[in-house]
């Protein structure tokens, strides 16, 4: 799945203070702030949309064309193209 990025403010000594007791534990707070947000996603969103977008992730990627707009799927697009030789065959 695609990622985001995230960006907010916070006071630079409660910053410095939270890096450096987060460190003591082995740990960063980019993994603490990705923990916090993944139990607010799972708490905050509905299970439905949670499994929704669960399934989506997992189907194919979209195509998109030159413009940014979502591209038609291709003509025999999950055919595999055969060797000249089972082609003459």
């Amino acid at each position: 799945m695609k990622q985001a990025t995230i960006q907010i403010t916070f006071e630079e000594e409660k910053l410095r203070a939270l890096r450096r007791y987060i460190a003591k534990r082995d740990s960063t707070l980019e993994t603490e702030l990705q923990k916090a947000a993944q139990r607010l996603y799972e708490k905050g969103v509905p299970a439905a949309v949670q499994e929704y977008i669960s399934d989506c992730a997992q189907m194919r990627p979209h195509r998109f064309n030159k413009r940014g707009a979502l591209a038609a799927p291709r003509q025999n697009d999950d055919i595999k193209p055969q060797k000249k030789s089972e082609a003459q065959v």
